[in-house]
């Protein structure tokens, strides 16, 4: 009778994951579903996770079943994106933000300030994808366009208005503007307000926190952009020590900038070395890879 039991049980479960299986919706949410998504139908995938090749195949054949489901476009859009396949993928995550799907258009608001995934920086529409990110209620999409609202960019200067979102974005408030200051040092504008921003994300940010290592290197970037390079070290110098070396190379790369403008090669080569040592590792958009190696070369 146990054994009839057990065997039963086992039959059962195995019937429902072959249901689960079968169903390519249940199967693009568990593969590509992400774990911010308010509207989400399954807990959610980290990026670094997913499974490209299995998220594409399932929320290829989820879309084409039901392809009224803005959720499950959207899932689609980030397995494309996982797959490399950009262009299409910027499509998928256009065709569900323009029908106001909170987390495509947080996506495409966020890649539009960076100028990254294949589109150029435009802050105007930038603005306009966070605020349908905003309105679903995306605390980093609120966040970023609070920032945005307090230094003008990309819509019309509103101090008013940027308190009450980054109210409204609570504890996500420093990270919009962390990111707003360093898409405007990459377009080498405005850096006085950027600075401004750069400045108020440290200042709200604990110490224990592990994103203060992410904004101290904003903050000391913008330093260096702005001819303040012995203030820029003593922030980019406390970055490094704050982020793992397993994290990011940027604030290595950066530090090595700022020491080689101080005249200081052997340590400039040491961080460059460090932030070259963990490229396999850590790729990131902000960090140019050929430039780097041209360094290390020159030094």
């Amino acid at each position: 009778m146990i054994r009839a039991c057990l065997a039963m049980s086992v039959l059962i479960v195995s019937m429902a994951g072959a249901a689960a299986a079968a169903d390519p919706a249940a199967e693009c949410d568990r593969l590509a579903g992400a774990k911010t998504d308010p509207q989400k139908a399954a807990p959610g995938v980290a990026w670094a996770d997913i499974d490209a090749s299995a998220a594409l195949a399932a929320c290829r054949e989820a879309v084409r079943l039901a392809p009224e489901s803005l959720r499950l476009g959207y899932e689609f859009a980030r397995a494309l994106d996982k797959s490399g396949q950009q262009d299409e993928a910027n499509k998928a995550y256009a065709a569900v933000a323009d029908k106001n799907y909170p987390m495509g258009g947080s996506e495409l608001g966020f890649f539009y300030l960076a100028g990254s995934k294949g589109l150029q920086q435009d802050f105007v529409k930038g603005a306009h994808y966070l605020q349908i990110g905003s309105d679903g209620g995306i605390a980093d999409a609120t966040a970023a366009l609070a920032a945005l609202y307090e230094v003008g960019y990309g819509l019309k200067e509103d101090h008013a208005k940027a308190t009450l979102l980054f109210s409204r974005a609570g504890e996500r408030a420093p990270d919009g503007m962390n990111e707003v200051a360093y898409d405007m040092a990459l377009n080498h504008d405005r850096l006085d307000r950027a600075l401004a921003l750069s400045r108020a994300a440290v200042t709200a940010t604990p110490d224990t926190s592990q994103d203060k290592g992410s904004y101290l290197d904003t903050l000391g970037w913008i330093l260096h952009l702005t001819g303040a390079d012995k203030d820029a070290v003593v922030a980019l110098e406390k970055a490094v020590a704050s982020e793992p070396e397993s994290q990011s190379p940027v604030p290595h790369d950066h530090l090595g900038d700022v020491y080689a403008a101080l005249g200081r090669k052997a340590d400039a080569k040491a961080e460059w070395t460090k932030a070259s040592n963990l490229l396999p590792l850590n790729g990131e958009k902000d960090l140019d890879r050929a430039a780097l190696v041209t360094k290390l070369k020159e030094e």
